[in-house]
């Protein structure tokens, strides 16, 4: 088991989760909050002590990350918690719309790897972008939590 995970019990490290992971972001590597007023919240629990989320839970709240990749399709993976109080994510990458990650769930659960689809059109550095854009009818607030987010083959 890796110091991680010799730390926090039974995590496992990242490489073990997702061996084939390309490109790989934590929470606080975000470059710029295009809307709303986002924080960290440290939490021991947390698969890497702690997520980004947007304090000011409002639609539209979006943060966007650099990042440099080959041109292909490939998986995000987001690493997140889930609750009733979750938007849904929209993803795009380079401003074009990739699809939507829903992270309401009925319960809180923490440390969720939810997955999309997306194609990178050319290599270089690209622009992911996360926005609470829409929520599940069941939803009742506006909340993204982000622990990491990575780019696997």
């Amino acid at each position: 088991m890796s110091e991680i995970g010799a730390r926090h019990g039974n995590v496992k490290h990242l490489a073990e989760v997702t061996p084939a992971y390309n490109v790989w972001k934590t929470c606080d590597a975000y470059n710029a909050i295009v809307q709303g007023t986002w924080d960290y919240l440290i939490d021991a629990t947390q698969f890497l002590c702690g997520t980004l989320y947007n304090t000011s839970h409002t639609q539209n709240d979006e943060v966007i990350y650099k990042f440099t990749h080959r041109r292909g399709s490939f998986t995000l993976v987001l690493l997140c918690n889930t609750d009733t109080n979750r938007a849904i994510a929209t993803i795009s990458v380079d401003g074009v719309a990739q699809g939507t990650i829903d992270l309401y769930s009925a319960v809180p659960v923490k440390n969720v790897l939810r997955t999309l689809a997306v194609t990178i059109a050319s290599d270089g550095t690209h622009t992911l972008s996360i926005k609470a854009a829409t929520r599940n009818a069941a939803a009742n607030d506006w909340y993204l939590t982000i622990g990491a987010w990575w780019i696997r083959d």
